[in-house]
């Protein structure tokens, strides 16, 4: 906060409002295990802090940081409720497999979103409370990356969440509630130009036309909308808006030997679609999710300190089963003809015509597959403790991390053994409104097919389950008030078990060793080397560790004489880095350098053994793929140029960035191997029999631009 200074005189009492001193706390920038000061920063590195993801009030912090950082895209495929996780990407794509970058959250790795199959979705990082985050740091050249070794080469995404401060608890609270509507929906033929333009068609290839014009203008007049429906199905599933909420409060304070935050937050969205009671189900989409924050930090002693995280999130959602997977919703909607059916009559469901061929209303796909609700909790624990070696030197500390991160899901389905489907017929001989005349207005439903029994069943289920440890020994010091250096020691390991894994009993594992030094002298000439060495189980033994070097250097211009003082460049620093990461997202195969396991061959190639009247057919075996023994990691070749400077007192700023990137012994199915080799003609030649090699290349590059302004619009 600013300093503030108040004249005493005669006041007995002072009521004094700090006000949060934004550029003191853009000084420092959280990088990779650790934390630099943005002066000294030679990577490539851009951040912003929670005021920045609370201006927009969206349920997801991917969702939230759209546009607001150079180098960073993110593609939101779906506005279903709790299943917005948009795709995400750093600096392009230079990859044909895993593109995602790490996501890092108070210095462990955490999980991102994906779907249960077809339907339905789950959260990871993204679901996290905004009013919880206190900055996130996108790390994208090398030398930011390269201490996350073979995880590092898509770039990193580092989340820290907001601890207590020293003084008296402060409560805040946040609540929003937004309002959803459609941005536009296709416009579709209605039933008079569908049978115009088909009979068009017939004509022109000498047939008959299907309707006639009468028949067609009662389509377009709307006169009999029963018989000649022009079904406005925007109207009937769709409504014009739904509602948010959006709710958090939290607890800030502590005292000298204790410092604490406690958040607590919820979120209901709803869907878009029309409830209709003919379902018999509830047809429509919702989200609802609660979040729950303690951050705690203990001094217990000068030297020792603590701290301990505690995260957990409580999800729901639901929606209607539709084939193929909830993208498919509005591929069934369009895939309908305006004169199908007129929707629901009086709470029946209702099919003007009999359709063929495999087509379907959306009304029949929604009956056919019913709704499904998945439950998912999240739970996410750290405990660090830190001891300070000043005993044994100045700026010497020691510090251990343990994590531990549980996440559940279970997904129940409900769908209709049956359901009736209504036909109007009208024979001219019911006068069903009693007016003496027996016309189109009577009409009869007739009914095929009977109600069947909503069945319930748990449709899929999930555990995973993560363990993380961590040791280093940090020094830093400045000696004669000039040069000052920093270290990093570190080790750690990984091990997670996910219920879905081919291999549920095996852990999988990974161990890695870092190593960073930087120096600067007068925060005017700035060095840094990296070093990070990991071990990954996706690769032999004897080709499991890979070292990960980069280095970077930068000039502070300003901090020169000439420099100093001048009105209009406040501050010009010049930064370069090159190093080489790593990457072993390689498709969530496993153990690829081991053959597969042997399985019978179909029964085209049995072979028989026995003469001509003895004879017996046996089945064959078949191995399911090969191994490939000198696989490896991609190797991603990274370089990075880049201008920071700022005009008029800090009030203008621009940043220039130009990268390239070559990417390397990119993992790649080749299919070269003969079909008689792989015999299987149940499923013809599949490229996973053969054994994934090291081959393909890609080379990416670009720049980034980022211009600023920042002043005091009025001052007290």
């Amino acid at each position: 906060y600013k300093t503030e200074r108040i004249a005493i005189n005669n006041q007995q009492s002072f009521k004094i409002k700090l006000s949060e001193d934004t550029k003191s706390l853009e000084e420092v920038v959280v990088v990779g295990y650790g934390s630099q000061k943005r002066a000294t920063v030679t990577g490539s590195i851009s951040t912003i802090s929670s005021n920045g993801l609370l201006k927009v009030p969206v349920s997801n912090i991917a969702t939230s940081l759209s546009g607001k950082m150079s180098g960073l895209v993110t593609v939101q495929q779906s506005g279903m409720p709790g299943g917005e996780s948009p795709i995400i990407r750093i600096r392009g794509v230079s990859t044909t497999n895993g593109q995602s970058p790490l996501i890092i959250v108070d210095g462990v790795e955490q999980s991102t979103g994906g779907s249960w199959g077809q339907q339905g979705s789950y959260s990871g990082f993204e679901q996290m409370d905004p009013n919880e985050v206190e900055s996130i740091s996108i790390l994208k050249d090398a030398s930011a990356t390269a201490v996350y070794g073979v995880r590092g080469a898509n770039g990193v995404i580092i989340v820290t969440t907001k601890r207590g401060i020293k003084g008296k608890p402060v409560v805040s609270y946040t609540g929003n509630v937004s309002m959803t509507t459609p941005a536009e929906y296709p416009q579709m033929l209605n039933s008079a130009d569908w049978f115009s333009y088909m009979n068009e068609g017939l004509i022109n290839s000498g047939k008959a036309p299907i309707k006639s014009l009468s028949e067609i203008e009662k389509y377009r007049n709307g006169s009999d909308p029963l018989f000649y429906p022009n079904g406005n199905f925007v109207d009937l599933l769709f409504k014009d808006k739904t509602w948010k909420q959006q709710h958090n409060i939290n607890i800030r304070g502590g005292a000298d030997n204790v410092r604490y935050f406690i958040s607590g937050g919820y979120l209901n969205e709803d869907g878009m679609l029309n409830e209709h009671s003919g379902f018999r189900f509830d047809n429509n989409y919702a989200f609802e999710r609660f979040n729950l924050r303690t951050n705690f930090d203990i001094q217990f002693t000068k030297r020792l300190s603590a701290s301990i995280n505690i995260e957990s999130r409580f999800e729901n959602r639901g929606g209607p089963t539709i084939q193929g997977g909830d993208q498919n919703m509005m591929w069934k909607f369009y895939e309908m003809p305006a004169w199908y059916s007129p929707g629901f009559i009086d709470g029946k469901y209702v099919e003007t015509t009999s359709t063929s061929g495999g087509q379907k209303t959306v009304l029949a796909w929604i009956f056919d597959g019913g709704n499904y609700r998945s439950k998912q909790s999240t739970i996410n624990t750290l405990f660090n403790l830190k001891y300070d070696l000043g005993f044994v030197t100045d700026g010497l500390s020691l510090q251990f991390k343990y994590a531990y991160d549980n996440w559940n899901g279970v997904k129940y389905s409900r769908s209709l053994a049956g359901y009736p489907i209504y036909q109007p017929i009208n024979n001219g001989m019911i006068d069903m409104d009693n007016d003496g005349i027996y016309d189109r207005n009577d009409y009869v439903l007739r009914q095929n097919g009977q109600w069947g029994e909503l069945t319930y069943q748990q449709s899929a289920n999930a555990k995973n389950r993560k363990y993380y440890s961590e040791l280093s020994l940090n020094y830093q010091k400045t000696f004669n008030g000039s040069h000052t250096v920093n270290g990093l020691l570190l080790g750690n390991i990984r091990r997670s078990f996910f219920t879905e894994s081919e291999y549920t009993d095996i852990p999988k594992t990974y161990l890695g060793v870092v190593g960073r030094a930087t120096y600067n002298y007068k925060q005017k000439y700035l060095t840094e080397v990296n070093l990070g060495i990991n071990g990954s189980e996706n690769f032999p033994e004897g080709k499991r560790y890979g070292i990960f070097p980069a280095f970077s250097g930068g000039w502070v211009v300003s901090e020169e004489n000439f420099l100093k003082g001048n009105d209009i460049i406040s501050y010009l620093k010049l930064r370069g880095s090159y190093g080489i990461v790593g990457n072993d997202q390689i498709g969530g195969k496993r153990f690829m350098y081991l053959p597969g396991t042997f399985s019978n061959l179909n029964s085209t190639y049995r072979p028989f053994f026995g003469d001509a009247n003895t004879s017996q057919a046996y089945n064959g075996i078949l191995e399911s793929s090969l191994g490939n023994p000198n696989i490896t990691w991609e190797k991603a070749y990274k370089t990075d140029l880049a201008l920071e400077t700022k005009f008029f007192k800090n009030r203008l700023s621009f940043v220039f960035d130009y990268f390239t990137e070559r990417r390397k012994d990119i993992l790649t199915d080749i299919a070269t191997i003969p079909l008689y080799l792989t015999p299987d003609t149940q499923s013809g030649y599949n490229k996973s029999v053969t054994a994934p090699v090291n081959f393909a290349q890609v080379k990416n590059g670009g720049y980034e631009i980022e211009l600023g302004w920042e002043d005091d619009i009025a001052k007290d």
